[in-house]
C-alpha cells in the first residue's frame, strides 16, 4: 500500500522557465522520504501534521509555523512526515530566489527557512504570494491553493525575469541535459570561468555539482527506459560515463541519498523510496534540464 499520495500540477503554458509545477502530497502512514540534491527553490505550505528533516531539530517544519522555503541542496536529506499530513509544494528552479531577492543564490543554498528569513534578504515580490498561503491555506482544497500559489508565482517570476538576464543558465541547464560540462562549454562558446560565475551566482553551487546533478537524472531516466538486459549496474555505470559500478554507487548514495544497488531493489515496490528521485527525472529534469528557449 502507498504511503503517500501525490498529485502533481504543471504550470500554464508559456510560463516562466523557472517554474516547475507543483505538488499536493498526503501521508497516510509514518513516511519517511529523502530529497536528492537538486537545483530547486521549493516553497511549501504544510496543511495539517509536521513534517521534519533528519538532520536536527533547526531543520524542523511543523503546521505551526506553515510556510517554508528551500534553497538548492548540494546533497541528499531525509524527512519525516507525521501520519496525516497534508502539504503542497511549488517547484521553481534554484534561481528563483535569486530573481525574487536580488541576492546571490549561494544564501540560499542547503537551508530551510522560514518566511523570516526570507524578509530579512528583502523578498518583496514574494509578499503577495506569501499572504495567499497565509490565509488561502484555510479557505482553498489543496489543489485550489496550489493552482493559486502557481499563478502567484508565475507572476512575480515573470515580472522579475524580465529584469534579469538568464540566457545563458537557460542555454546552460538545455545542454547538460546530453552533455557534461566540458562538451557544453564548447557547444556554447564561453569561458568556463563565466559559466562557473553564472552557476554560483545564480543557482548556488559549482558548475561540476550541477553536472553530477544532472548526469543523475540522465542515469535514472535512462534506467526506467532500459530493458532487463541493460538494467546491470555495471551496464548502467558504463553506459551513462561513469568510471566504474562504485564511481555509480557512490554518486547515488550522495546525491540521491541511497546507492544504486539499494534503489533497484526497491525499484518495484509501491512503498517506493525511489519517489523524489523519479520524479525529479519524470517531471522536474525536463523543466532543469530541457530545451532552451529560442
Amino acid at each position: 500500500m502507498n504511503r503517500i499520495e501525490t498529485q502533481w500540477i504543471s504550470p500554464a503554458p508559456g510560463s516562466p522557465r523557472q517554474m516547475l509545477g507543483a505538488s499536493v502530497n498526503t501521508a497516510e502512514q509514518v513516511f519517511e522520504f529523502t530529497v536528492p540534491a537538486h537545483v530547486l527553490a521549493i516553497y511549501t505550505v504544510i496543511l495539517a501534521g509536521d513534517i521534519r528533516a533528519r538532520s536536527g531539530p533547526e531543520c524542523a517544519w511543523q503546521a505551526c509555523a506553515a510556510r517554508h522555503a528551500l534553497g538548492s541542496f548540494t546533497h541528499s536529506v531525509n524527512f519525516l512526515a507525521s501520519p496525516g499530513s497534508r502539504w503542497v509544494s511549488i517547484f521553481m528552479r534554484a534561481d528563483s530566489w535569486a530573481l525574487l531577492s536580488g541576492r546571490d543564490a549561494s544564501h540560499f543554498t542547503n537551508r530551510l527557512f522560514g518566511l523570516e528569513l526570507l524578509a530579512e534578504a528583502r523578498c518583496e515580490p514574494l509578499a503577495p504570494f506569501q499572504m495567499l498561503a497565509q490565509h488561502g491555506s484555510a479557505l482553498a482544497s489543496p489543489a485550489q491553493l496550489a493552482g493559486d500559489l502557481l499563478r502567484r508565482a508565475e507572476q512575480d517570476l515573470r515580472a522579475a525575469a524580465r529584469r534579469h538576464g538568464t540566457h545563458l543558465l537557460n542555454q546552460a541547464l538545455a545542454a547538460l541535459e546530453r552533455s557534461d560540462l566540458p562538451e557544453v562549454i564548447v557547444q556554447l562558446g564561453v569561458n568556463e570561468r563565466r559559466l562557473q560565475r553564472v552557476f554560483r551566482s545564480e543557482l548556488g553551487m559549482p558548475a561540476k555539482l550541477v553536472q553530477r546533478i544532472a548526469r543523475l537524472h540522465r542515469t535514472v531516466k535512462y534506467w526506467n527506459g532500459a530493458s532487463r538486459g541493460e538494467q546491470t549496474l555495471a551496464g548502467l555505470a558504463h553506459a551513462m560515463g561513469y568510471t566504474d559500478q562504485a564511481h555509480l554507487a557512490r554518486e547515488f548514495r550522495l546525491l540521491a541519498g541511497y546507492s544504486a544497488s539499494q534503489l533497484k531493489r526497491r525499484a518495484s515496490s509501491d512503498e517506493n523510496l525511489l519517489w523524489a528521485l523519479r520524479e525529479g527525472a519524470r517531471m522536474l529534469a525536463p523543466g532543469i534540464f530541457g530545451q532552451a528557449p529560442d
